[in-house]
């Protein structure tokens, strides 16, 4: 089990390593793409053939069947997996964040709320699935998407904030000029936070690099 210890650890320090990181999507879509395609670029080979094994990478990927209208989604690599915690309806819509009140010195399990339902508790939950051999694989897949999603969306300090403006959504926010290349019309400041730091901020400065369109132009990677 050393393997998926070691690819959360790997997980953390590079979501801590990006400057500057709504509660639909936290991060935005391009935000939870790059932190979990940096973590599997920092996986050793080992960890990237056992990822690939859990997502059938070579086998057409994890496919989940859209609800009513939504459209049926497959997964086919690990940063890409990030992103079904965000799908709708969500599988768990009260694990993205945790919010306490002013006076909480310190956040920790037991932060969270009576319901047991937090971001805390996502990741021990994923965690202990993903490790346990005899969940199935495919439990163990969603496990490992999610707990991916879990670690971009807890450093995003908005995500561990305050509950009487629940995150920063309750203060409102507008921002002159576009968002980056991103649609979301800003309208407070946890997507501020959530988008335009990111779309606006390092990766425009990426796009114009020289380099870009041969070492960043695909964020949405495959493998």
């Amino acid at each position: 089990m050393r393997a998926w210890l070691w690819m959360f650890v790997v997980v953390g320090l590079t979501t801590v390593a990006m400057i500057r990181p709504e509660p639909a999507q936290a991060w935005g879509r391009y935000g939870h793409l790059t932190v979990c395609d940096l973590a599997y670029r920092n996986f050793t080979p080992a960890t990237r053939d056992a990822v690939a094994a859990l997502l059938q990478s070579r086998n057409g990927g994890v496919l989940v069947k859209g609800r009513g209208r939504m459209a049926d989604r497959r997964y086919t690599s690990f940063n890409l997996g990030c992103l079904e915690e965000d799908a709708l309806p969500r599988r768990h819509a009260e694990d993205h964040f945790i919010n306490v009140a002013r006076t909480v010195p310190a956040i920790t399990g037991a932060s969270c709320p009576p319901s047991g339902e937090c971001i805390l508790a996502g990741i021990t939950r994923d965690l202990d699935i993903l490790k346990d051999p005899a969940r199935s694989r495919e439990e163990r897949a969603f496990a490992l998407m999610a707990l991916g999603h879990w670690v971009g969306d807890i450093h995003q300090p908005l995500h561990i904030s305050y509950a009487d403006d629940r995150g920063g959504n309750g203060i409102d926010a507008k921002l002159t000029g576009k968002c980056g290349t991103s649609p979301y019309r800003v309208e407070n400041l946890h997507a501020v936070w959530d988008n335009c730091l990111l779309e606006a901020g390092i990766f425009e400065r990426v796009r114009k690099r020289a380099d870009f369109k041969k070492s960043w132009g695909p964020r949405v990677r495959t493998y």
